[in-house]
């Protein structure tokens, strides 16, 4: 099993970055992904993309301001 872990990604500061999840089996998001929800659409593309990607989500700080 392939597991890639990523933190403070930080998309509310309009980051471009996109993982390259080929041959992955979890992607790892362990917090600062986004404001709020906003990752969510971000995260969908991501699994339309790689069909048998699983994402494990976590919250940080970023995702409870405003």
């Amino acid at each position: 099993m392939k597991i890639l872990v990523y933190s403070d990604i930080h998309k509310e500061f309009k980051n471009p970055f996109t993982p390259d999840c080929e041959g992955i089996d979890v992607l790892v998001l362990a917090g600062d992904t986004d404001l709020g929800c906003n990752s969510m659409g971000w995260m969908v593309d991501l699994l339309n993309k790689y069909k048998n990607l699983d994402i494990v989500f976590t919250t940080g700080n970023h995702e409870y301001y405003n």
